[in-house]
C-alpha cells in the first residue's frame, strides 16, 4: 500500500501507530508523533511505511496535518529533532493535496519542485521510492470538478521528475488535465499558447498500464494533452484522451503566433530546439484527438523510439513527423509496432487553409517527414470519415520547398498490413480514395506490404517538390485495390 493511500486510510486511526512511550506533541492543531525504532508496526500501516523510508531511526516522526487552507506544514513548527515527517494533507493553491514521506534537507542542499517550507524555516523535499501524483495533490477519480488539482498536481511531479531524475509513476487512476491553458491561471501565448501539460527535459512518466492509467483532457477549445519542448523525455505504459466527443478542440484557420499548429493533439513534440530531442514513447494508447495522436513538429530529433502504440479514434493524422530545413530540425525515428483503427476522424471544414490541410482531409496513420525507419502498421477499417480526399496508412512525404520542407528520402518500411472498410464501389483517385502505401520522394524502401480492399494499395507518384526515384519495391500484395495495386 502507497504511503499516501494508507495515510488517507488510517488518518482517523492517527494515535494507533503510536507505542504510547514517548508524549506527542501538537502545534496549531497538528500533531506529531514520535516513535522509537525498538516500535513493530503491523504491515499495511503508516508507521510501517515510515520505517521503509528510513535506513536509520533515531528520532523519526509521523505528522498528520487537517485539510484548510490555513493549515499545513508551513503553519507548524518541526522540532530540531524531527528528521522526517509523513503529511497527510497539505495545500497548494487552497486544493486539498495528498500525503507522502518527507525528509529535512540540508542547508545547502538544492531546492527541488514540490519541497515544503514549515513554519520555523526547514525545507522538507520528497523522500519517496516511487512518487506519484497523489503525493503532489492529484485526486485522479476522472471528476472534470477536480481538473485543477490533477493539472497542478502532474505538473508539480512532471517537474519533479526532472529535477531529481526518478520517474513519475501514476496510479490505476484517471487525472483530468487542462488542455487549454495547463497548470496556469490563465491562457497566455507565446511557449505557454499550446496548453496542455509540459514534460521537460528529464522527465519519465510511468503508468500503471493501457486503460490503467488515464491522463484525460477536460477542457474546452483544448489544444494539446502533453508537450514535450526540450530534451529527453519518456512516456510509458499509459493511456492519453483528449475526449473530443465531450470537450471541442481548437478550432481556428491558419496558424499564427498564439495558436501555432496545435488544434486537440495527444502528444505534441514542439517549441524550435534545433539540438535534438530524445523521444521514447512506448506501451501507450491515444485515442479521441482533434487532430494528431503523435505530432513531432518545429523541433530537431537527435533520437526517438515511437513503439507499440495503439491508436483509437483519431481526428487527423495518427503519427506526423515533419521536417524542416530553415532552420534544421532534422529527424531520426524509428516508429514500429503501430496498431490503429484509423485517422482523420474529425472533420473540421474550416474555410481558408491551404489545401485543407488543416481540414483533417488526405490524412495518415504514419506520415513521414524525415529519416525514419516504419516498422509493423497495422491499420483496420482504414475509411475517409467524411473526408474530401481520403487516408492514407504510411505516407512518405514531398518537399515543399515554399514552406522548407524536406521529404522522407532515406527512409524504410516493412511490415504493413492495412485493411479498408470502404464498400467496393467507393473512393476515385480524387475523391475519397485510401490508400495503402503512398511513396512521393526519392531512396525509399518499401517491403511486406498487404493492402486489402484499398483504392490503391501501393501508389508511387510525383507529389510537391519531389520526385520519386530509386525506390525498392518488395513483396507487395493487394487485394481487391479498385484503382490500381501499385
Amino acid at each position: 500500500m502507497g504511503v499516501a493511500s494508507a495515510i488517507r486510510q488510517r488518518l482517523d486511526d492517527l494515535l494507533g501507530d503510536y507505542n504510547g512511550t514517548m508524549p506527542s506533541l501538537r502545534s496549531n492543531g497538528a500533531e506529531i508523533i514520535p516513535f522509537n525504532r525498538a516500535t513493530t508496526f503491523p504491515k499495511p500501516s503508516i508507521g510501517y511505511e515510515v520505517q521503509q523510508q528510513a535506513e536509520t531511526l533515531s528520532q523519526q516522526s509521523l505528522i498528520g496535518f487537517p485539510v484548510g487552507a490555513a493549515s499545513g506544514i508551513a503553519s507548524v513548527a518541526v522540532p530540531l529533532t524531527v528528521t522526517r515527517i509523513a503529511t497527510a494533507f497539505y495545500t497548494i493553491l487552497n486544493i486539498r493535496a495528498g500525503g507522502a514521506v518527507y525528509r529535512r534537507c540540508g542547508l545547502d542542499e538544492a531546492a527541488l519542485p514540490g519541497d515544503l517550507t514549515s513554519q520555523d524555516g526547514a525545507r522538507w523535499t520528497l523522500a519517496e521510492r516511487c512518487p506519484t501524483p497523489e503525493m503532489f495533490g492529484a485526486i485522479g477519480n476522472g471528476d472534470v470538478a477536480h481538473m485543477m488539482a490533477d493539472t497542478y498536481a502532474l505538473q508539480y511531479g512532471l517537474n519533479y521528475s526532472a529535477a531529481a531524475r526518478v520517474p513519475l509513476y501514476g496510479s490505476a487512476a484517471i487525472y483530468m488535465v487542462d488542455g487549454y491553458k495547463g497548470a496556469r491561471e490563465s491562457w497566455a501565448p507565446g511557449s505557454a499558447a499550446h496548453g496542455g501539460l509540459i514534460v521537460p527535459d528529464g522527465a519519465v512518466l510511468l503508468g500503471a498500464g493501457i486503460g490503467k492509467t488515464i491522463i484525460r483532457n477536460g477542457a474546452q477549445n483544448w489544444r494539446c494533452v502533453l508537450r514535450v519542448r526540450a530534451g529527453a523525455t519518456s512516456i510509458r505504459h499509459l493511456t492519453i484522451d483528449g475526449n473530443r466527443a465531450n470537450c471541442i478542440p481548437i478550432l481556428h484557420g491558419p496558424t499564427d503566433a498564439d495558436t501555432g499548429s496545435v488544434r486537440g493533439e495527444g502528444i505534441i513534440y514542439e517549441g524550435g530546439d534545433t539540438a535534438g530531442l530524445t523521444i521514447d514513447v512506448h506501451d501507450v494508447k491515444v485515442m479521441r484527438t482533434g487532430h494528431y495522436g503523435i505530432g513531432v513538429q518545429n523541433v530537431g530529433v537527435k533520437s526517438a523510439l515511437i513503439d507499440s502504440i495503439i491508436f483509437e479514434d483519431i481526428g487527423g493524422d495518427c503519427i506526423d513527423v515533419k521536417w524542416y530545413s530553415i532552420p534544421n530540425y532534422d529527424k531520426n525515428l524509428i516508429i514500429s509496432r503501430i496498431i490503429s483503427d484509423g485517422c482523420g476522424k474529425y472533420f473540421l471544414g474550416l474555410p481558408g487553409e491551404a489545401d485543407n490541410s488543416a481540414n483533417n482531409a488526405n490524412q495518415a496513420v504514419v506520415d513521414v517527414g524525415g529519416k525514419c525507419i516504419v516498422r509493423d502498421i497495422f491499420a483496420m477499417g482504414l475509411d475517409s470519415d467524411e473526408n474530401s480526399y481520403g487516408n492514407c496508412c504510411v505516407r512518405l512525404r514531398a518537399k515543399v520547398n515554399s514552406q522548407h520542407r524536406e521529404d522522407a528520402r532515406g527512409s524504410t518500411v516493412d511490415g504493413v498490413y492495412v485493411w479498408s472498410s470502404k464498400p467496393d464501389n467507393a473512393g476515385s483517385n480524387t475523391l475519397r480514395r485510401i490508400v495503402g502505401v503512398q511513396v512521393n520522394c526519392p531512396d525509399i524502401s518499401v517491403s511486406n506490404v498487404t493492402a486489402i480492399n484499398c483504392f490503391y494499395g501501393l501508389r508511387v507518384h510525383d507529389s510537391g517538390d519531389s520526385v520519386p526515384r530509386n525506390v525498392n519495391l518488395t513483396n507487395i500484395t493487394a487485394i481487391n485495390c479498385r484503382g490500381a495495386a501499385n
